[in-house]
């Protein structure tokens, strides 16, 4: 069906909302509250927001997401190390536009642990959405998920009807969120960040701040200069920090450790 006047004048009244809400927003918390909001209104049940910024170990794809997929997903997600195989991920950084998520994932296109993974997702209600890919600012990378209320081709519909102006919410969001979700992953040292870390982990990353070498640890801890290398290596990769000073400042500037 083609947009009237009155389509065109109900999303600028949202997007218009959208934004002021966004301004006056001060946590990663509320804007995740005023975009799940928005999208309600649009017949969208989910949506996942990600910085992925891909430099990690070997390419690694680190991710900061804000989203409200269900939690169980979210946490299956992970264990199951699907970020590398996410079929829409990798569109989403190739692509400079948005796209339906059928378009990419076609079951004749995707590897077997691929085609595992989209059924999960489907299991999970996580199917039939649209990804709008969001121009990076250094090595970083952005995009806006959102999956529709409806699974089957009502849901489709919505989204394409509504195409236009998710584009223009995904970058608002991006506009504001971005840098407060980096900045929350690197300020403040509540216990859960600290129990990020085993306390060798810990150990380990203290003695190098105060400037002891492997060997000197090694002799300290009383372990092999391996094991010093292997806690450095699980440090870095948890707090996405790759390389001994990167790891030692991030965990300082998280509270994680002491100086």
């Amino acid at each position: 069906m083609p947009r009237g006047i009155d389509d065109d004048r109900e999303d600028y009244e949202l997007l218009s909302d959208f934004v002021a809400q966004l301004e006056s927003a001060d946590t990663v918390a509320q804007m995740e509250a005023i975009l799940s909001s928005c999208l309600e209104k649009l017949g969208l049940r989910y949506f996942a927001y990600h910085v992925i910024r891909a430099n990690g170990i070997n390419g690694t794809r680190l991710p900061h997401a804000i989203t409200t997929y269900p939690k169980r997903w979210i946490e299956h997600y992970l264990s199951s190390r699907y970020l590398e195989e996410d079929p829409v991920v990798g569109e989403a950084l190739r692509r400079p536009l948005s796209f339906l998520w059928p378009e990419v994932c076609a079951p004749e296109t995707l590897s077997h642990s691929q085609r595992h993974l989209m059924e999960d997702a489907r299991d999970a209600g996580i199917s039939n959405g649209l990804t709008i890919p969001i121009i990076g600012r250094g090595v970083d990378a952005a995009s806006l998920s959102v999956v529709p209320d409806e699974l089957d081709a009502s849901g489709r519909l919505a989204l394409i009807r509504h195409r236009q102006l998710l584009q223009l919410l995904a970058i608002h969001f991006d506009r504001r969120a971005r840098s407060k979700l980096l900045e929350t992953e690197l300020i403040g040292g509540s216990s859960r960040r600290r129990s990020l870390l085993s306390p060798r982990e810990r150990e380990v990353l203290e003695w190098i701040a105060r400037g002891k070498s492997t060997w000197d640890i090694a002799q300290i801890l009383r372990i092999s200069e391996k094991g010093v290398e292997f806690h450095v290596e699980n440090a870095g990769r948890k707090l996405q920090a790759f390389g001994r000073t990167r790891a030692v400042v991030k965990a300082l500037m998280l509270g994680i450790i002491s100086p």
